[in-house]
């Protein structure tokens, strides 16, 4: 009986194939509909990658963080044998905080909050 599908007069072989549930991604969207969702978001990720600048981004975190914190890193860098260690610590834990500011870590964090809020559980 565990074979009896494979039979061709057999009804099981006569029968259609199972048509997925509506809540899974192969039934929720026509084909139409999702290569045009897929061209619109290929051309966005080319729109935003010809138009993204990278030193505004990056420079967030120096031009920012770092000068809001110590004061101008370029002129600062020069006058640690003055300032003495305790300057270096306090320089280098501003720089390294500074330095966690990029452009793909600020996109990271901003996705924290969708995939915390997201009610699948798998994600």
């Amino acid at each position: 009986m565990a074979v009896g599908w494979l039979v061709a007069g057999s009804r099981r072989a006569q029968e259609s194939p199972p048509v997925p549930p509506a809540s899974s991604l192969g039934g929720a969207y026509p084909i139409a509909a999702r290569g045009l969702y897929a061209l619109a978001a290929v051309l966005g990720g080319v729109l935003i990658a010809g138009f993204w600048n990278y030193k505004l981004v990056d420079g967030f975190g120096r031009g920012f963080v770092a000068a809001n914190t110590i004061g101008n890193p370029d002129t600062l860098a020069k006058t640690f044998a003055s300032n003495g260690m305790v300057f270096g610590v306090v320089f280098a834990a501003v720089a390294g905080l500074a330095a966690t500011f990029t452009a793909c870590n600020c996109v990271v964090f901003a996705m924290l909050p969708g995939l915390t809020c997201s009610a699948d559980q798998s994600s």
